[in-house]
């Protein structure tokens, strides 16, 4: 991918509302954390009961209808707290039982990662988007999925985006502890970490389709055979953008494995790479220990210590691994195609090596950045616009 390229990418994500209503579309409030489904009314709305709603566009209990109208997208709202799926056997497509069946355009928007979590409970998967679906799932954690497989979090066949998300403990028998791809993925501003696929490929991300990582952090996931953290299918494109993977680990490519097309830009990847596939770097890139990856001239391999410190909450919406004082990664990426907010929110670039240069750092995280000094918060830098902040550096 040459830079130009690159430049649409983070433009297109960060800069262009998501998605773009034709129409007004219907608000669906759960106002009840069980997981029931009453066909005959019992005066309450769970998200199940929300989310069969928005996908048949009919009442359901308390829940309003959907809308039906093209180019809508409805908007399913969680308050904090936690929504434990209990309704079982899996098995179907509709949601009535097992995993959330996503089968209409629909956002479903939580309170905060840290405040509104999903749970499979080891029932099933969490949610599964379906073949021509557009969904987005923002400000909520997904957790406690497990199965068979493929996907333990999520299994996406349509285009899903995860923005200010946090995917975590989710285990699969198969491929992809996290989350399984078969379609159009974009995973913004977002966390996946503590997810295993003990017995295959894909510890976080199993990518059969086309896949997009910015200002995000993959941590701590493991994979049976390869790809611990991120593995890429043959023919399949794989793009990370400033993100961070560290911690991940599998017999063959702990950090990545990639058979297919990968592009890496300002990324910083500890625990090494593997796979026959095509890598191209637009620069910034840095590796930790080893030269495995395919970096460039304008990257940085075999670095003994990346200098990171623990997977923590050091501001904004999803847990990071911040640069610790001296870390080669700071000031290292090119400004040109950094986005303009770390994984926090917080702006860059800054001055993090004292040189009196504002320059990008690598992975997700701005050294010396501080999130509540920027322009906007909580999203406004990914289409939400319904959360201002009047604080200005």
């Amino acid at each position: 991918m040459k830079r130009t390229a690159a430049l649409v990418v983070i433009a297109l994500v960060l800069c262009i509302p998501w998605p773009p209503d034709e129409a007004s579309p219907a608000t669906l409030q759960v106002d009840d954390p069980g997981d029931d489904l009453d066909l005959g009314p019992n005066g309450n709305c769970t998200l199940r009961e929300a989310v069969l709603a928005a996908n048949t566009n009919t009442a359901v209990d308390a829940c309003g209808e959907g809308d039906p109208g093209p180019g809508t997208v409805d908007v399913i709202v969680l308050p904090a707290g936690a929504f434990t799926l209990s309704i079982g056997p899996a098995g179907d497509d509709v949601g009535t039982r097992g995993d959330l069946d996503l089968n209409d355009d629909v956002e479903i928007r939580g309170a905060g990662p840290g405040a509104t979590s999903i749970d499979g409970d080891q029932l099933d998967r969490v949610l599964e988007v379906h073949p021509g679906v557009a969904a987005a799932i923002t400000d909520l954690s997904i957790t406690g999925g497990a199965g068979a497989g493929p996907g333990g979090g999520l299994r996406n066949h349509g285009t899903l985006t995860l923005d200010r998300a946090a995917v975590s403990g989710n285990t699969v028998d198969g491929l992809g502890g996290g989350i399984r791809n078969d379609g159009d993925l974009t995973v913004v501003n977002s966390t996946l970490s503590g997810n295993a696929a003990p017995n295959g490929h894909g510890g976080a991300i199993d990518d059969h389709g086309t896949a997009t990582f910015i200002s995000s952090t993959v941590s701590g996931n493991m994979a049976g055979t390869e790809g611990g953290g991120l593995y890429n299918l043959g023919g399949q494109e794989l793009t990370v953008v400033h993100s961070t993977l560290t911690g991940n680990t599998a017999p063959v490519g702990g950090g990545i494995f990639n058979d297919g097309a990968l592009t890496l830009t300002g990324t910083l990847v500890a625990g090494g790479c593997a796979g026959s596939g095509a890598v191209t770097t637009t620069g910034g890139n840095l590796e930790s220990p080893g030269d495995t990856c395919g970096l460039g001239a304008a990257d940085l391999a075999d670095v003994a210590d990346p200098l990171l410190g623990p997977l923590a909450d050091n501001g904004g919406p999803t847990a990071t691994h911040a640069l610790l004082p001296g870390s080669p990664a700071i000031d290292f990426a090119p400004n040109g195609l950094c986005p303009a907010v770390d994984q926090r929110g917080a702006p860059r670039p800054v001055d993090g090596d004292g040189d009196s240069l504002s320059e990008c750092d690598s992975g997700a995280f701005e050294f010396g950045s501080d999130p509540t000094n920027a322009i906007f918060v909580d999203g406004f830098e990914s289409g939400n616009t319904s959360a201002w902040s009047a604080s200005v550096p």
